[in-house]
């Protein structure tokens, strides 16, 4: 008998930043929080962000994969 273990559905979105802005002040305080515990992530042009990093362009914000 195999077991399946279901997923939570991954969250994924992408926000449009016309001008530099930090990465911080265009998260929720509830992303910010999940940021700093690993369970979302932030990307720009194929490279993970930090908190305190400059942004312009897309940011793409979703669940890392979680390896099991």
């Amino acid at each position: 008998m195999q077991e399946c273990i279901m997923e939570p559905p991954k969250q994924k979105y992408e926000i449009e930043v016309k001008e530099k802005q930090i990465l911080k002040s265009l998260l929720t305080q509830e992303q910010i929080v999940e940021f700093r515990s690993g369970r979302i992530v932030a990307m720009s042009e194929g490279h993970k962000l930090r908190l305190d990093d400059e942004v312009k362009g897309t940011v793409l914000v979703l669940t890392p994969l979680q390896g099991g």
